[in-house]
């Protein structure tokens, strides 16, 4: 059983290529702007959409240099796309996965990086404007104090 051959008109010069992709491209940023839309940050939100442009637009032309047509397909490039963005791919390299940092890291760990706060002193209206404010503000203190002596029961655990 041979396949029926198909006839791709695929554009050759860099003007219809570029053409071609401007008219998939409110549908890849659609998708891109949904895909991403429970990143808080709107810089970061942005750079992940720009990265999927970006990834797009480099498939796109190796596409049409290997004479296949993705306009034919726009959402599952796209969909691709958001795939590889999230798992770390970018348009030059990748995010290292050991690196603290890294967005990849703290997803494949679960784990997340904070700000500590600049002093342990805080002010009275933070303190007590929410609830356990101070009791909070306590174990964070408690963390902090240097404790040289390791309690008996995870003495007994360790051994």
């Amino acid at each position: 059983m041979s396949a029926p051959s198909v006839s791709v008109s695929v554009p050759r010069s860099e003007d219809s290529l570029r053409q071609a992709f401007l008219a998939i491209l409110p549908r890849i940023q659609t998708h891109a702007t949904v895909s991403f839309r429970h990143v808080e940050c709107p810089g970061k939100r942005a750079d992940r959409i720009a990265e999927v442009i970006g990834l797009c637009w480099r498939w796109f032309r190796r596409l049409a240099e290997r004479g296949k047509d993705a306009t034919q397909f726009p959402m599952v490039l796209a969909d691709f796309a958001v795939r590889a963005v999230r798992s770390g791919r970018r348009v030059c390299g990748q995010l290292k996965p050991k690196d603290v940092l890294s967005e990849v890291a703290q997803a494949k760990h679960g784990f997340t990086v904070e700000l500590l706060p600049s002093s342990t002193c805080a002010a009275r209206e933070k303190l007590y404007s929410i609830p356990h404010g101070q009791e909070l503000q306590d174990r964070y203190e408690e963390r902090l104090r240097d404790n040289m002596q390791t309690p008996i029961p995870d003495q007994v655990a360790f051994r």
